[in-house]
């Protein structure tokens, strides 16, 4: 597990590049019921500077976003719910987690069929996590909330 003072970067070969984070709240019906309902599951995006969560995103961005199904602090995921980008979007055979030390996502529940977020919230921990082929993604992050990146699942 990388040191928690490591900055946040994303390795290709003896490359470094800087990555920055935000977290997400993912909705969606609970898995085996059709009970109804929601489940609420946190996402931390790790994804180039370019990307400022507001108005439309730079294309061509590396990115690697990882779920949550625990909002706790000390909660680990191996689950990498999504990677896109020049190096990252093509990288296979992953291994390694991510680990939240501290979470304060501010989830208040859905509002108007969107999220509703309370703001001043952030979640912040440290990954280390390689792909085939060189890539690593590796070091601590402290991430706001961005609505953007918020996602409602149909059934």
């Amino acid at each position: 597990m990388p040191d928690a003072s490591a900055a946040l970067t994303l390795r290709v070969d003896n490359t470094s590049r800087p990555l920055q984070a935000w977290y997400s709240i993912f909705l969606h019906p609970p898995e085996g019921t059709d009970a109804g309902g929601v489940t609420a599951d946190l996402v931390v995006t790790l994804v180039e500077p370019a990307f400022r969560c507001a108005g439309a995103a730079p294309s061509g961005l590396d990115a690697l976003a990882f779920a949550f199904e625990d909002r706790v602090a000390g909660a680990r995921s191996q689950i990498v719910l999504a990677r896109s980008g020049p190096d990252l979007g093509g990288a296979s055979g992953g291994s390694g987690e991510m680990v939240l030390t501290i979470e304060d996502d501010r989830y208040l529940g859905m509002r108007d069929a969107g999220v509703d977020v309370a703001p001043g919230g952030r979640v912040a921990g440290t990954v280390d996590y390689q792909f085939a082929g060189g890539i690593a993604v590796s070091g601590a992050f402290e991430a706001p909330h961005c609505a953007q990146l918020d996602f409602i699942a149909t059934p």
